[in-house]
């Protein structure tokens, strides 16, 4: 069975798959992981939902796609991709290689670490020192022709939680209030000018 485990069943990546697989009559099945429960005891793996499912049943019959986004700050989706490995099945795009790049902060690791370039980011945690972010010239050099900044949440895509913030004093600010709020999951980068949306990976 080909499995697909996403958050969206009705995105149309996901009705292509059960289009195709009915095509070629190969049996699927579109589970979100966040909609399951997992149930851990000493002497048997199962999924309360799924009683057939068991480390004696499961084992080949599960082939399957993590295809869940990083959006989330839940990363249950990949214990539940872990958990189906530990009761035999196939995922192609293991949970393990996809940590590594879930999160722009771990992308930005990944980058460093593989020589890719990127565009200067800092990674913000703590109470934001004035000193730190009158640095941010050198930080950010040649990217940046104006005091235009741009604040992302640290999981999100498509647009999702990217904030554009004009001038040094409003940035303190909106830094000042989210330390204040104890939510810091925050990337920030200079904004750079464009005539065109450019989506990079």
């Amino acid at each position: 069975m080909f499995l697909v485990l996403t958050q969206n069943d009705k995105s149309y990546s996901s009705k292509r798959f059960v289009e195709e697989a009915e095509k070629i009559q190969i049996p699927i099945r579109v589970e979100n992981p966040f909609k399951h429960s997992l149930f851990f005891n000493p002497s048997q793996l199962s999924l309360p939902q799924w009683p057939s499912l068991t480390q004696e049943k499961i084992a080949p019959s599960l082939f399957g796609l993590h295809r869940c986004t990083g959006t989330n700050f839940d990363d249950f989706d990949f214990l539940f991709s872990e958990f189906l490995i530990r009761l035999g099945a196939t995922i192609e795009n293991s949970p393990s290689s996809m940590k590594k790049i879930r999160g722009k902060d771990n992308q930005l690791l990944f980058f460093s670490e593989n020589n890719l370039p990127h565009i200067p980011t800092l990674c913000l945690r703590g109470r934001p020192q004035e000193n730190h972010l009158k640095k941010m010239e050198s930080y950010f050099g040649p990217f940046q022709n104006k005091e235009k900044y741009v604040l992302k949440t640290t999981r999100g895509n498509r647009g999702l939680g990217v904030n554009l913030i004009n001038g040094k004093d409003s940035l303190f600010s909106i830094l000042e209030t989210f330390w204040a709020l104890k939510d810091q999951k925050f990337i920030l980068q200079p904004f750079v000018e464009s005539s065109e949306e450019l989506r990079i990976f």
